[in-house]
Formats: C-alpha cells, structure tokens, sequence
C-alpha cells in the first residue's frame, strides 16, 4: 500500500482529531514552535495540542506541507487503522482493508 493514498485522502487532517506536538516535534519540525492560531492549546512544558477542532494549519491544497517532518502523533495513524478508516468513512471514502478485514 503506498504513501500515495495517505496523501490523497487528508481525512484525519481535517479537525477531529488534534495533535499533541512534543518538544522531539518542535525539534524536527521548527514551525510548530509558537503556534498562536485559533485551535492551538499550550500545554505548558513544550507541549501543544494543534488542529483542536480546526483543520490542520499545516494542510495546503497541495496536501500537508510539513509532511516529512510532521509530529509523532500524526506519524501514528497507519493507513488502514481505526483512526484512518473512521477519518475515510465520514468523508465517504472507500476503507481500507488490510490483509482480510478491515482494522
């Protein structure tokens, strides 16, 4: 199964699900850091919640725009998964099937 699907669908980009980013996050991906925008939350100790019910900042027509060095949490959700098909199904999109059901 390739990237190219993860990229295409962006479903769990959309605002559901926010994102904890760690200090390791802002280490690789220094744009995180600073974040003032409406659906962003400073946890204190480094920490932020991004995309709390807003659609990610980092998301571009073009698709995301720090996808080689997106945060830990997004890197979790794995084509296929409960996360991805949840995010697929409410956008009306075919789910993704991994080996003889769908996770």
């Amino acid at each position: 199964m390739s990237d190219r699907t993860c990229l295409d669908c962006r479903g769990c980009c959309d605002g559901k699900w926010h994102v904890h980013v760690s200090p390791k996050d802002i280490l690789r991906e220094p744009a995180l850091a600073g974040m003032r925008q409406p659906g962003t939350r400073d946890l204190g100790d480094g920490y932020l919640i991004i995309a709390e019910n807003r659609i990610c900042p980092f998301l571009t027509w073009a698709g995301c725009s720090i996808y080689d060095t997106r945060p830990d949490g997004c890197r979790a959700v794995v084509q296929g998964d409960s996360t991805c098909n949840e995010s697929r199904g409410r956008l009306g999109l075919e789910l993704i099937q991994i080996g003889d059901s769908v996770l």
